[in-house]
């Protein structure tokens, strides 16, 4: 068994499967169980096991549509559950998660915790304490609920943690192998999951530089799973990467006519502005300012992207570093503390940039554009040495990283005197 401790050692999106075994033979839809499920709460309000399924269906539409509003009615289903049956471990299981996803994680602790206590064999609470953990930074508790999680089941969704940790934690060669586990472990009759696990396996080969490796992950999660956007959106940054940029293009326009997320948009905005089409780019943004304000539930769930996305783009940068100190109070991980470096380097604060880039940087994890913004933040603050160290790291993990600060950080490198190491 992989255990987490031995190696120095987010899985939000794929949590559901990893807690409630589904009947692969039901031929039933996610809409038609919500039906069947709903009939039975009406008939019998207080049918707990009743709730707990049309929740646990409503998680699974969050997945697949990103509508959070989803996750707002698994609340209140859980919570009338819980009404009735206090120490239902289901209940608290399933609440846990939809307060995951709803970026409320220690109180997604706090309910994992107490499922623990009602049920302590139950694997499914130990790893959703562990990605609780996870996002609020305290890396050493989520070690020990990952661990304690495989020593009960080793499955998939288990060696899909471990991956992620791993990668996190500086090792993205054994991130990759041990979420090939994961796909390994899983069932293919399963197809959203599989491509799930398939879709992971394209980002962490992309992340290392492993471009063409990528391009067959995401081409072969397609596979499972057409409509994936997530799926669409990587295969589309394999061809940005590889200068094929119009098929870039229109990968991100099917991937956004799926679900628009904000990050999908602003980097299609990208990709037109190195074509030098700003009106394109534009639209694009504007698309990213929508949906970051579409509603309630959005402002709080895109805050990370939205502070990025102005500061990538000099656009209202108090309100970036506003929205990034607001996302540390909650959320003390290290893309965290990278959101709130980058906003407090654009809005001049250097000395603080600094102070925050060290937290990003505590977990020495392997990351093109987590190194691009140290290697930013340590030229502005004088330390040109690092400054190219940083930079060069980015480049050598992967070359184009990006579209447009891939080339300011060969320009950045040439102002420190350094030469630049990329990657052939």
């Amino acid at each position: 068994m992989t255990r987490i401790h031995l190696a120095t050692a987010l899985v939000v999106t794929m949590l559901c499967s990893s807690v409630y075994s589904r009947d692969l033979t039901d031929p039933k839809s996610p809409d038609e169980q919500m039906k069947t499920y709903q009939e039975l709460i009406k008939n019998n309000p207080r049918n707990v096991q009743a709730l707990n399924k049309l929740a646990y269906v409503y998680i699974r539409k969050v997945r697949q549509t990103v509508d959070f509003s989803y996750n707002v009615s698994a609340e209140k289903l859980l919570r009338q559950a819980l009404t009735i049956d206090l120490k239902n471990y289901d209940s608290l299981l399933f609440l846990s998660i939809a307060m995951m996803s709803q970026h409320r994680f220690a109180d997604a602790r706090d309910l994992a915790l107490k499922a623990i206590a009602v049920n302590s064999y139950g694997s499914g609470a130990y790893g959703i304490l562990g990605d609780a953990y996870y996002e609020l930074g305290d890396y050493e508790q989520c070690a020990d609920a990952y661990d304690k999680m495989g020593d009960l089941k080793p499955g998939a969704p288990y060696y899909a943690r471990v991956s992620s940790y791993r990668a996190l934690a500086g090792d993205p060669g054994e991130g990759i192998e041990i979420m090939t586990e994961a796909l390994e472990a899983s069932n293919p009759a399963d197809s959203e999951d599989y491509a799930w696990y398939l879709l992971q396996l394209g980002n962490l080969s992309f992340e290392s530089g492993k471009t063409r490796e990528a391009e067959t992950y995401f081409r072969r999660s397609l596979q499972f799973n057409p409509g994936s956007y997530n799926a669409l959106a990587g295969l589309a940054r394999v061809k940005t990467a590889q200068g094929e940029l119009k098929e870039a293009i229109t990968l991100y326009e099917k991937a956004i006519a799926i679900v628009p997320m904000p990050e999908f948009a602003a980097a299609l905005g990208d990709i037109y502005v190195s074509m030098n089409r700003p009106a394109n780019a534009e639209k694009q943004y504007a698309l990213v300012e929508y949906i970051g304000r579409i509603n309630k539930v959005n402002q709080e769930i895109y805050n990370r992207q939205m502070a990025l996305f102005y500061a990538d783009h000099g656009r209202k940068l108090e309100e970036a570093l506003r929205l990034a100190q607001n996302e540390i109070t909650i959320r003390k991980d290290v893309y965290g503390y990278d959101a709130l470096a980058w906003c407090l380097y654009k809005n001049g604060k250097i000395p603080e940039a600094v102070k925050a880039m060290k937290e990003a940087l505590r977990m020495k994890t392997k990351d093109a554009k987590l190194f691009y913004h140290a290697g930013m933040i340590y030229a502005a603050a004088g330390r040109a040495a690092d400054a190219s160290t940083y930079l060069n790291k980015a480049l050598s993990i992967q070359p184009n990283f990006h579209p447009l600060f891939a080339r300011q950080a060969e320009e950045m490198i040439k102002k420190t005197h350094q030469p630049a190491k990329r990657r052939s």
